[in-house]
């Protein structure tokens, strides 16, 4: 049960923060040139700049990043180019170069790897590296047959002195597919961040029609953003009253267009893409999150969704009941049928809407970025002790 996990690491919070100052973290470039925005690069941000709160020596591999999240923290000695094409590839390459001529010395500290490239060699200090979902595993049809990705994450997984999962869903899969000990494993859960942030709203939604149903990310694959949509589409009471807001994800490409037309819905689903204000103000205002995501390592908007009191609707598969609980409500996320005919039940019942909401509100109390980097400075410690 998370919230009992939570309560364990709390009752250490103070003594985890308290030994913050003797520990030397080195982040990996990875994460910070693959995007600008995105969950994990936010989940290191936030965690870089708790460290940092608590005098923690903190370091980031390379000389360059494209990450509008990590340009916000100061003093790291790294530096932001906004990101394209061609200052993602500068930055990669660059960073090779100064890894080469260089090299931080991790020597009597943590190096963390953010995401999955290339083949790991011995460092001096520990590794640590965090393991967000195993989709490559569970989907691999979603993949192109030479992609590596899950080809470096077991190599990874192998060479860490520790791995953290960010859901107990994750560990499992972990175990499964790999074969690594449990006791390799720690769940570090993940935490909102918007409730810090001004609401900001943008003539960008003048044009939209409302109310609207609101889905924050990528639309591929697994994520099951298609067959939602021709849920939504089917239902002539949902696609009367309400609108369709894609936040984030990359703009809507020329196939995407297509089958909107296709569908008939090119003037009922609308994109946005935007800042946390931005995004704070659509959790706001939208009748509720659509989640119909197949499998989710954790499910960051989940928890963005409940801290602001905005309903959910999920298909609850892999970690999403971890997160959620009983904060919303569920669908087959393979059912057309009934994905359309919950919302339909559910969306005009406004007393029930507002039970979920508080609910919301209140169990993401339970997810902090100070108890994040808590449950990280305890991982450290142990590991530097082993």
């Amino acid at each position: 049960m998370v919230s009992a996990e939570i309560g364990q690491i709390g009752a250490g919070l103070e003594q985890n923060l308290t030994i913050a100052k003797n520990i030397k973290v080195i982040f990996s470039h990875d994460i910070f040139i693959q995007q600008s925005f995105g969950g994990i690069s936010r989940y290191f941000t936030e965690l870089i700049k708790q460290l940092i709160i608590h005098h923690t020596q903190v370091k980031i591999e390379g000389a360059f990043h494209v990450n509008s999240h990590l340009s916000k923290v100061d003093n790291l000695k790294v530096r932001y180019l906004p990101c394209s094409m061609a200052t993602r590839a500068f930055a990669y390459y660059a960073n090779q170069v100064a890894k080469r001529l260089a090299p931080i010395d991790s020597t009597g500290g943590i190096y963390h790897k953010t995401y999955y490239s290339g083949i790991p060699r011995r460092r001096r200090g520990k590794t640590i590296i965090t393991i967000y979902d195993m989709i490559h595993e569970r989907f691999p049809n979603d993949f192109a047959a030479n992609d590596q990705i899950a080809n470096w994450k077991r190599a990874w997984c192998r060479e860490a002195d520790h791995i953290i999962a960010i859901s107990q869903s994750t560990k499992r899969d972990i175990v499964r597919y790999y074969g690594i000990p449990e006791e390799k494993i720690s769940v570090v859960y993940l935490a909102p961040s918007l409730l810090d942030k001004d609401v900001k709203a943008d003539e960008s939604l003048d044009h939209i029609r409302s109310p609207f149903l609101l889905y924050v990310g990528r639309r591929d694959g697994y994520k099951n953003f298609w067959r939602w949509l021709e849920a939504f589409k089917i239902s002539w009471q949902l696609s009367r009253d309400l609108s369709v807001v894609c936040f984030g994800g990359g703009r809507f490409n020329s196939k995407e267009k297509a089958r909107l037309r296709s569908l008939g819905l090119e003037k009922k689903v609308y994109h946005l893409s935007g800042d946390d204000g931005l995004l704070l103000h659509c959790y706001k205002q939208a009748r509720a999150l659509v989640y119909p995501s197949l499998w989710e390592g954790f499910g960051l908007p989940l928890v963005e969704a409940m801290s602001v009191g905005c309903p959910i609707f999920t298909g609850g598969e892999g970690s999403c009941r971890e997160i959620a609980a009983d904060c919303a409500h569920y669908f087959d996320p393979y059912s057309i049928d009934e994905m359309k005919s919950k919302m339909e039940e559910i969306l005009p019942d406004g007393d029930m809407l507002t039970a979920h909401r508080r609910a919301g509100i209140e169990r993401a109390k339970c997810f902090t970025w100070e108890r994040t980097a808590a449950s990280h400075l305890a991982i450290y410690r142990t590991a530097l002790a082993n």
